[in-house]
């Protein structure tokens, strides 16, 4: 590409350099991290990295930073830079030359300037690139985001070294579900609660077959399982086969399938390989895989105390989109009417919740007589969608780790002492 063409590619896609509100009215719908993710884009100079899954909402919130810069004062218009890498390039130097130009041809280099990469995994050595121009100490902000694992590989890791900071952007949870239909809901007392229980609990399942993803949200008009199928087929055989060419896409499809029928469920590698026809070694590097690009996660069994003992016992599979884990066998909201399966999406959904909450820092409890569904810093978490029933052993468990203890309800609303009950609908 020469430069004129890129230069033609950053005007196009820059149409703040010609009227500086142009993404504003995109500031009305934001995400619950907003906030954090925008003071982390101002305090310092750390190369910023959005990891997240396709159709997530990652370019959206570029933009959404860039009409809050301009907004704030914060930046001048033409000191924002915007570059979208929709197909795979090997031009060692583009960065470099996107840089140039806009610093001597549009920015005010008396004025700190933000440069947003969008889909930067397309971008053959983007690390190296970025980095080059980082280390030089020019008054630029990066952030940078890719659909799949933006850090594959020890030499990408290693590259960015104490420069970047990583965050991740997952699926809606249910409360920025409700407030992006515009049905959200001010919820201080228990009289609040019950009013709005039907609503809650008809959008409940609305939202599990398809309310994740912000643009099937928005946009009522598209049809959910047509979009999720078409998201994960692209997500097999286009995003992960490009980071990881032996990839065996039956198989890794299979897997995929194999997970989403069995949420919240025990997980065996050995087992699993048996089933699927395959060994333990491919079945545990695909795993892997769908936890680097947010699809599912393995939860150990917090009983154990080493490390070794934790990654060696049982483990449990959740997935980080239930969505697509409906979608992937083909079912359709009828499936929840199942009171067993919708009890194991409510599971999966509070283990998402309390991934987001926790950092990701959630186990489960299991010691062959007593167990509970997740451990936290300072909580144990039981997940009872229907009747919570009898809660001693829940809080036997609790006392012997030294923590309080959350039933999580469809309906029950309470708290005594070192146990609440808590509706899933307000976690």
């Amino acid at each position: 590409m020469n430069s004129g063409q890129l230069e033609q590619l950053m005007v196009e896609q820059n149409p703040q350099w010609r009227q500086g509100d142009v993404w504003v009215e995109k500031l009305f719908l934001q995400r619950d991290i907003f906030g954090k993710l925008y003071e982390n884009l101002t305090k310092n100079r750390l190369i910023i990295a959005v990891n997240g899954p396709r159709r997530i909402g990652k370019s959206y919130l570029l933009k959404q930073f860039i009409a809050k810069l301009i907004q704030s004062g914060q930046a001048l218009a033409c000191n924002t830079l915007y570059i979208s890498f929709s197909a795979s390039t090997d031009e060692k130097e583009i960065v470099r030359q996107i840089i140039d130009l806009f610093l001597t041809k549009y920015a005010d280099r008396t004025r700190p300037a933000f440069v947003f990469f969008d889909e930067v995994q397309y971008l053959a050595c983007w690390p190296d690139q970025v980095k080059a121009i980082y280390d030089l100490e020019l008054p630029i902000k990066f952030v940078v985001t890719g659909s799949t694992s933006l850090f594959y590989g020890q030499k990408t890791r290693e590259s960015l070294l104490g420069r970047i900071e990583k965050l991740a952007l997952g699926v809606m949870n249910f409360k920025e579900y409700l407030r992006f239909k515009g049905l959200s809901q001010t919820v201080g007392n228990r009289a609040d609660f019950l009013t709005n229980l039907s609503l809650f609990r008809t959008e409940f399942c609305h939202f599990l077959f398809g309310g994740q993803l912000p643009e099937l949200v928005i946009h009522t008009d598209i049809e959910p399982a047509k979009y999720l199928r078409d998201m994960v087929e692209t997500l097999i055989n286009f995003d992960v086969a490009y980071l990881y060419a032996k990839l065996d896409r039956t198989l890794f499809s299979n897997l995929v399938k194999s997970l989403s029928f069995s949420l919240a469920s025990e997980f065996s590698v050995n087992k699993t390989a048996q089933e699927l026809e395959s060994d333990r070694p491919t079945i545990s590097s695909y795993v892997q895989i769908l936890g680097e690009i947010g699809l599912f996660v393995p939860c150990l069994n917090g009983y154990f105390r080493r490390m070794r003992a934790k990654l060696s016992a049982v483990k449990k599979m959740y997935s980080l989109n239930t969505n697509l884990s409906l979608a992937v066998n083909g079912f359709d909201k009828s499936y929840l009417n199942d009171s067993r399966v919708l009890g194991a999406y409510a599971e999966n959904y509070v283990y998402m919740r309390l991934a987001d909450m926790y950092d990701r820092k959630i186990e489960y409890y299991s010691d062959r007589k007593r167990e509970a569904d997740f451990l936290t810093a300072d909580m144990v978490w039981e997940v009872k969608y229907g009747v919570a029933g009898d809660t001693i052993k829940y809080e036997q468990i609790a006392q012997k780790l030294h923590r309080k203890l959350t039933i999580v309800t469809e309906n029950e609303w309470d708290e005594e002492g070192q146990i609440r009950k808590l509706p899933i609908y307000l976690l």
